[in-house]
């Protein structure tokens, strides 16, 4: 049986290739550096960009969530993640854990330069780097988390099961083992004081 027209069309969008939006995202969020207290190493630094920003965006989500939960129904969405560091840490999401840990999640880079950061839970981290057209899959298991490395604004699509859930406090609480910092050779890993 097919699905009915009211309900495809709630799963159903366009996006601009020009300015990677969504015409009709059922959720639209903007994450500034005030909301991110917590997430940076650097309180100091933070609250000095905080100031020197009048509290810049750091990133923004358009998803489309059907309102059906079943673990087979599908999520997406767009991120954009605006270039800037506090101190020389890159700016970021931040990352999660999904709550069902057998939920995988897939992303697309549409534009910019940056990268995927995963952390197991026993705290081994990674970075992949991804340019527009690198796609990346991410584990069910591991935490994940979006980071922009160049100069222009970073944009990535993710596709993920609804029922993954969101775990953010574990990352909270102690972030990544690992930073993404930028300084003139370029972006690199170094170790997050708070994990130890």
């Amino acid at each position: 049986m097919l699905p009915d027209r009211d309900m495809l069309s709630d799963l159903s969008t366009h996006l601009d290739l020009d300015r990677f939006t969504l015409r009709n995202p059922t959720r639209r969020r903007e994450v500034t550096l005030s909301s991110l207290r917590g997430y940076f190493s650097a309180p100091a630094a933070l609250e000095k960009a905080i100031s020197d920003t009048g509290d810049a965006v750091v990133y923004e989500v358009e998803v489309v969530e059907p309102k059906e939960q079943a673990p087979n129904i599908l999520a997406y969405g767009v991120t954009r993640v605006f270039p800037g560091r506090v101190g020389n840490e890159c700016y970021m999401t931040k990352g999660h854990f999904h709550a069902d840990p057998t939920c995988t999640e897939i992303y697309l880079a549409l534009a910019g330069r940056g990268g995927l950061l995963q952390m197991t839970r026993d705290g081994r981290s990674f970075f992949q780097e991804m340019r527009a057209g690198d796609a990346v899959y991410v584990r069910g298991d591991m935490a994940h988390r979006l980071v922009n490395t160049g100069d222009d604004a970073f944009v990535t699509w993710a596709v993920y099961p609804v029922g993954a859930g969101h775990d953010y406090s574990t990352i909270a609480e102690r972030g990544f083992s690992s930073l993404v910092v930028g300084d003139e050779s370029g972006a690199h890993l170094a170790p997050n004081p708070r994990w130890a």
